[in-house]
């Protein structure tokens, strides 16, 4: 098991890792070097004070060794809880809880996927309001699940995770996939003044064929580093990269078709 602690001492007392080595702390009825305890090692990390609700909070974690059987890792938190009741003092206006990572990953993915549905819905006012309309936001909104059958595609193609940064991609993608209807409905309704219904769409799909390829491409090259997870520790979002470059392409060539069908069965410039 390893477990991640911080102690602070006076400055007086800790001149550098040897001496801290052979700081002594009580053990029973004898002083013990804190060498017998710890392995020592010097690393870089980032200075954080974290907070909840306004109360500062200490963490501690504790992963079960691998490979370890679940007769010694299962009862390990009641065990824990037993050994700081008897032996931990809990200063006054300070509390120990045990952290639930289900529950808090529920609530995290709870979160995303209301701002999921609170980014679509201000998508559709602001494209209702520019195209004084509600049937146009509609068709536009319409490559929002093309893209997301892409990113669960993606996902599985490139055996990444549904995890929260893919989620992350999945808010991403629905603002960036309705550029290309939009790109499509606004030329096919200035050519529809000109020209019948069925010619204005084929000419939209035509004619803004290549403005819509090289606005998608330019986003999918330039998510291409994360989605191949280049750098140290870019493995964490690497699914945010997969769900917007891989979503993004589907919906691209599933809108250039989908989006003039439905147009052409609704009562869109008619």
């Amino acid at each position: 098991m390893t477990v991640t602690a911080r102690a602070v001492y006076p400055d007086a007392d800790i001149k550098g890792r040897v001496n801290l080595a052979n700081f002594l702390v009580p053990y029973k009825d004898s002083a013990v070097p804190l060498k017998h305890f710890f392995d020592f090692q010097v690393k870089s990390n980032i200075s954080q004070i974290v907070s909840e609700n306004g109360d500062l909070i200490f963490r501690i974690y504790a992963n079960r060794m691998r490979g370890a059987p679940a007769s010694e890792w299962l009862p390990l938190e009641a065990k824990t809880k037993e050994y700081l009741a008897a032996n931990l003092t809990v200063p006054e206006g300070c509390t120990v809880a045990f952290m639930n990572p289900a529950e808090e990953l529920d609530n995290a993915i709870r979160s995303l996927f209301v701002s999921l549905a609170v980014s679509i819905a201000l998508i559709f006012l602001l494209l209702a309001f520019q195209f004084n309309s509600l049937a146009v936001p509609l068709v536009i909104l319409a490559a929002v699940p093309l893209g997301f059958i892409g990113l669960i595609f993606s996902l599985f193609t490139f055996r990444s995770t549904l995890s929260l940064n893919s989620l992350l991609g999945a808010i991403l993608l629905s603002g960036i996939v309705v550029n290309n209807s939009i790109i499509l409905i606004d030329f096919f309704l200035v050519r529809r003044r000109e020209t019948g219904k069925t010619e204005a769409l084929v000419q939209s799909a035509v004619i803004r064929l290549r403005p819509i390829l090289i606005t998608s491409l330019t986003t999918v090259f330039g998510m291409l580093p994360i989605a191949i997870g280049l750098g140290e520790g870019s493995s964490v979002i690497k699914p945010l990269g997969i769900a917007v470059a891989g979503g993004l392409t589907v919906s691209t060539l599933l809108t250039l078709y989908v989006v003039p069908a439905i147009i052409s069965l609704a009562k869109i410039g008619d």
